[in-house]
């Protein structure tokens, strides 16, 4: 269809060439519309694999590092129900010195202080008699006052004066036998022991680790930059897309910019268990999308190459269409003006037959400029299918395979051109064999398409004897003419429908190849233009069915080079039938003998 669209542009002047421009246009933007439409599709289904990859990886780092925070909390809640027992023995006067000297602290911990009911400190792990610091107005000690808050609460990250180092301040009340308040104990906490495991995994360069308080405000930050958890220690995570309410073992991710350093990411967190803390993991989105940014410009920059090379192949049959155009205007003119006379007549005519030979020898020559750039198109995707850049996803193998089947459409539609401009230029050349068996041939190219009927509903079979006289042609050639006509038949038979191939000897000469469809069938005038090069019955706008208008011309002339012949019998509404005629090999070594005879006596 493209070789017969593209011939007629320049030829036809009034609305019908118009319209034969418009389909062009409209099938060539819908070709590269589709081509880029499956290029974004495929862009956007490898981002989004990516996306999950690393959502995945950020919540199996996160689960790890809440079991291991919740261990190190689970180990100072235990030490804190046994002090909690000493100090309500003592009436709130125990000594948490001698008791450390004692007992080791619980990993992370660096010291341990009771406040009693009035602020003020009553004893420490740090010296056996410490000053009585009034510590009433701190958070950590006025959220025990009430008694409404129950169990562990893990305050913001302070600055120890006696330490000189981050500290998280953890704290519990403590109640008399009889509920009375005795006070408060303080666990001071090193941020960076509530996860030792930051220190054994390789953080990527934007990549980081929060603890961060159900108040959303930072206890510790680790990244490779900090690895001591300092950098952004009581920045505050509110307005963002995590939620205000974290249930216990809560978990979930969002994409945002970092608060501290403006790098997105995408964050996965969990609640560690029921305490008032969240561990957040955030990887950064550059990082993690390196692999689809490289498979999409490689994608790009193919489609990128098909587009340009399917141009540069449009301007090379435009070009040599408006040759062609430009002389059969030139040949009309000259008839017109020297029909008079049989000399300028015939040299009209020489003149067209050699402007038809220039244009048939030009296509056949430019059989590599053709074909090299379709082989290289179809290499690479056949490349990509094959795995040699890296397994694809099988949305995206879906893609790079519709693009490897187009170009192995287009490239056949090329050869059935070039077959064709050889035949016309007299460069065709057959490689016979003098004795094939017809039924052969005929069987192996219903085998061949029989799955192709099966999917359209339509029964195709076989009518040959076993006894059939042999042949003298060129086996590929004639499977190629076979298989052009129950394309065809398949093509345009109904759901349900029946073609049959049916072989016959017609006379002492000859063989016969019959394919027979109950398709729309054709009028006498439309079985002579499907006879023609690049013609098509259904000329509309949108057909039913595609095809280059080149099947059945080129079988003719295939048939008519082995000495044969084709003809259509068809009638509408009632199916067609396309008889192949073709020598035997008796008769066509006759012919060849007379032939050569005729040759030796001139």
């Amino acid at each position: 269809m493209r070789g017969r669209i593209l011939s007629s542009v320049t030829v036809a002047p009034g609305p019908r060439g118009k319209s034969i421009t418009a389909t062009i246009i409209l099938i060539g933007g819908a070709v590269l519309l589709l081509m880029w439409t499956l290029v974004a599709h495929s862009i956007f289904a490898a981002r989004q694999a990516a996306m999950d990859r690393t959502r995945a990886e950020g919540r199996n780092l996160a689960v790890a590092f809440e079991a291991e925070a919740a261990r190190i909390l689970d180990d100072i809640v235990h030490a804190g129900d046994v002090l909690a027992i000493r100090l309500r023995e003592t009436h709130g006067h125990f000594d948490l010195y001698d008791w450390s000297r004692d007992a080791a602290l619980p990993w992370g911990m660096i010291q341990a202080t009771f406040i009693g009911p009035d602020g003020k400190v009553v004893s420490s792990t740090v010296e056996p008699n410490p000053e009585p610091i009034d510590l009433a107005d701190r958070e950590h000690f006025q959220i025990h006052l009430d008694g409404k808050f129950q169990g562990l609460f893990i305050g913001k990250t302070v600055f120890g004066r006696l330490w000189r180092q981050p500290i998280i301040p953890v704290t519990r009340r403590v109640d008399a036998d009889d509920g009375s308040f005795l006070g408060v104990l303080v666990f001071m906490i090193d941020p960076s022991s509530l996860t030792r495991l930051h220190n054994l995994i390789d953080l990527g360069p934007r990549d980081i680790i929060d603890l961060a308080g159900t108040d959303n405000v930072i206890r510790a930050d680790f990244s490779r930059h900090s690895p001591d958890g300092t950098t952004g220690v009581g920045t505050s995570l509110s307005g963002g897309p995590r939620p205000s309410v974290i249930p216990e073992n809560g978990e979930g991710s969002y994409i945002r910019a970092g608060m501290v350093d403006g790098v997105h990411r995408l964050f996965s967190y969990r609640r560690i268990g029921s305490y008032s803390l969240v561990v957040t993991v955030g990887l950064g989105l550059d990082a993690a999308l390196v692999v689809a940014r490289a498979d999409a410009f490689m994608i790009i920059s193919m489609a990128a190459v098909a587009t340009v090379l399917l141009s540069a192949l449009a301007f090379y049959l435009i070009r040599q269409n408006r040759l062609r155009a430009a002389h059969e205007i030139e040949l009309a003119d000259e008839r017109r003006k020297l029909r008079a006379t049989n000399v300028e007549l015939r040299e009209s005519k020489e003149r067209a037959e050699a402007a038809s030979r220039a244009k048939s020898t030009f296509l056949a020559n430019m059989s590599h400029e053709l074909r090299t750039p379709l082989n290289v198109i179809i290499g690479f995707s056949e490349m990509l299918m094959g795995g040699h850049a890296g397994i694809l996803p099988p949305k995206q193998r879906e893609y790079v395979e519709g693009v490897q089947q187009s170009g192995t459409h287009l490239l056949t539609v090329i050869n059935d051109v070039l077959d064709l401009a050889k035949i016309e230029a007299g460069k065709f050349e057959l490689r016979l064999v003098e004795r094939l068996r017809p039924e052969d041939l005929a069987r192996s190219c219903v085998d061949l398409l029989r799955e192709n009927a099966r999917a359209r509903l339509v029964d195709v079979s076989l009518d040959a004897k076993s006894d059939l006289p042999p042949i003298a042609a060129d086996a590929a050639r004639v499977k190629q003419i076979l298989l052009n006509l129950l394309d065809n038949a398949i093509k345009f038979s109904p759901t349900g429908g029946a073609v049959t191939l049916t072989v016959r000897v017609a006379d002492a000469e000859a063989v016969e190849f019959i394919v027979t469809d109950n398709g729309p069938g054709m009028a006498v005038e439309e079985a002579r233009i499907a006879l023609e090069p690049f013609s098509q019955i259904d000329n509309r706008l949108a057909r039913c069915h595609g095809g280059a208008g080149l099947g059945l011309p080129l079988a003719e002339r295939l048939a008519g080079i082995h000495g044969g012949s084709l003809r259509i019998e068809s009638e509408t509404g009632r199916g067609t039938r396309v008889i192949v005629r073709l020598p035997q090999a008796s008769a066509a070594d006759a012919a060849k003998q007379s032939l050569e005879m005729a040759d030796h006596d001139s």
